[in-house]
Order: structure tokens, then sequence, then C-alpha cells
């Protein structure tokens, strides 16, 4: 899959709660359109390739967070 850019949502969390055990101020999440990729895996592909795809495409949001201000 490849990222559409221009299709980003973000969406801001106040708290975050990062961990069980911690809470920071602020967090964002990221929700973005894709598309298939212009490659395709064949016989000649690596198995390294193919198990990171396989790993790439099971992933659905990315959560990103600014650096808390710790006082």
């Amino acid at each position: 899959m490849v990222h559409i850019s221009g299709t980003e949502v973000w969406d801001m969390l106040e708290p975050w709660q990062a961990t069980y055990w911690k809470i920071l101020p602020r967090g964002y999440i990221v929700r973005y359109q894709s598309r298939q990729s212009d490659w395709h895996i064949d016989s000649d592909t690596s198995p390294e390739w193919i198990e990171a795809n396989d790993q790439a495409n099971e992933w659905e949001f990315m959560k990103w967070y600014t650096d808390p201000e710790l006082e």
C-alpha cells in the first residue's frame, strides 16, 4: 500500500494515555487513504521483502505524538 498525500486526517487526544501507567498531556492519531503499490511480489522477491510487506500490510493507523514538556 502507498500513502496518498493530502488525505491525512489528524485527531488530537487530550490527555493521551500512552501506556497503562503513563498519561501525556497530548497525543495525535493520523489516518490516511492508501492505494495498492505499483510493484508486485514474484518468484525473485527475497523472503525478507515478503515478510516486511506482509507486516506493513497489517498496519492500518500510525499514532504520533509531540514531545511532552515536562515540568
